[in-house]
Parts: C-alpha cells; structure tokens; sequence
C-alpha cells in the first residue's frame, strides 16, 4: 500500500474514532438522570385531562390533576436509583413503603415511568416536560412553545403546537400587503374533547372559531419579523381572545 493510500486510510479510521465519540457524548447526556433533568411539569401524554408530575426539589415531588373548578395534588417522596429507577414513597401513605419503577429518557423533554398505569399491555406511562399556566389578562391567554394554558372556570386546556407559515411583512419595509401567519391550536374540552385548529394573523383569513359556545379568536402573534429574520418555533408566543357566546 502505497503513502497516500495509508494515509487517507488513515485520516478515514480517525474520522470514524471521533464521530464514535460525539454520539456517545450527546447519549450520556440524556442517560445521567438528575434533579436537574426532571426538575419542572411533566404531563401525562396519554390523558385529554390534565394529570401531571411536578418535581420541585430533589427528595419531593407531587402528582396533580385540573378540572373545572378543581385541582388535586399527591406528594410523594422520590430518590433517584442508579440513574434509571425512580423509588417512590408516597407521603400520606400509611404504610411505610417504596415501589421502584423504571425511568426512561427519551430527549430533554419527554421521558417514560414504568408501572403508574394498570394497563399490562402498556406498562409505561409517557410524560412531556411543558409549563402549565392559569393566568389570562382580562380574556386574552398568551401561549407559547411548550407551554398549556388551563381555564378552571370553563375546563379547557389550550396550547400552540406550531406556526404553520409566516408570511407577514418585515419591520421596515414597505409591503402592499401586511402579510399573514398561519397557527395550528390544540384544544382539549372537558378532559374527553380533543380540536385541533387553525387560525390566522390577517382578517382576510379565518383568525376566529366557536367551539363549545366559546369563542376563540388570535390577535397577536410574537416576535413580529424582520429582514433575513428565521424565527425559531420556541420563540414564538400566540395571544388569543376568549369570549363567551
């Protein structure tokens, strides 16, 4: 084998070597379970009402359900076992003791518990890291990326799931027409009703529904674009009127 040969052979293995290692670093990242991981809201996937965990220190936590006009809560104690077992005791338990359930990390924000439903053909529940919000100014709610607004007078919960396309026109520039952006809206009524929607910045456009004799209507979307500006999803907050019909 001539230099070259050997030598592009060479560069080729080392390549392959440090590529090895970046995969693995990015794995290790999601398999060192901590409080710095779990810490904040997870929400149950699997259920249209809203049941949740809520890590907020490093020994405790709590289970929490909404509905209308209500809410519930179940701490418990919590360690981490060899980063992929929860042990749980709960505290109003009267028996002294701990069930040990698998922890499973799938990305930064969703992660699987195994053995919290009854369901032996689907032993682990699914959780998604988001933030739950109640507040509204008057009836305007502002939601974002990753997080669910919770009404407890009408018991829905609502939240964005993407802007759609983002035509509208740039800050500073002299456009014939403002332009429009597109928003997809999920909508979970009651705990058992699931919508989901589209609504729209321009008034030429649909920009309000009724559902369940509440009106929803955008009036707002941030930030607003500017020249040779890619607006990342995270970034983006939806204002959305609410009015009783």
């Amino acid at each position: 084998m001539n230099k070259l040969a050997t030598l592009i052979l060479l560069l080729i293995l080392l390549n392959l070597f440090f590529s090895g290692c970046g995969e693995n670093d990015e794995i290790g990242v999601y398999d060192r379970v901590d409080f710095e991981y779990l810490k904040g809201t997870w929400v149950d996937k699997g259920s249209y009402g809203l049941r949740f965990l809520d890590f907020y220190s490093e020994n405790q936590a709590r289970f929490g359900s909404y509905g209308k006009n209500y809410e519930e809560y179940d701490s418990f104690n919590y360690r981490i076992v060899d980063t992929n077992q929860l042990a749980i005791d709960f505290i109003n338990d009267n028996e002294d003791r701990e069930t040990y359930h698998d922890l499973i990390v799938v990305d930064e924000k969703t992660m699987e518990i195994s053995d919290l439903t009854i369901i032996p053909e689907n032993p682990n529940k699914i959780y998604l890291k988001r933030d739950i919000i109640t507040e509204r100014k008057n009836d305007t709610i502002s939601v974002g990326y990753h997080l669910i607004y919770f009404d407890f007078e009408n018991d829905f919960r609502l939240q964005m799931d993407s802007v759609v396309n983002d035509s509208r026109c740039p800050k500073g520039t002299n456009c014939v027409w403002e332009g429009n952006a597109e928003i997809k809206l999920d909508l979970i009524l009651n705990g058992n009703y699931h919508y989901e929607f589209r609504l729209n910045t321009h008034p030429d456009f649909q920009n309000d529904t009724i559902i369940n004799n509440i009106k929803y209507e955008v009036v707002g979307l941030m930030p607003y674009p500017s020249n040779n500006q890619v607006i990342d999803q995270k970034e983006y907050i939806v204002k959305v009127l609410t009015e009783k019909q």
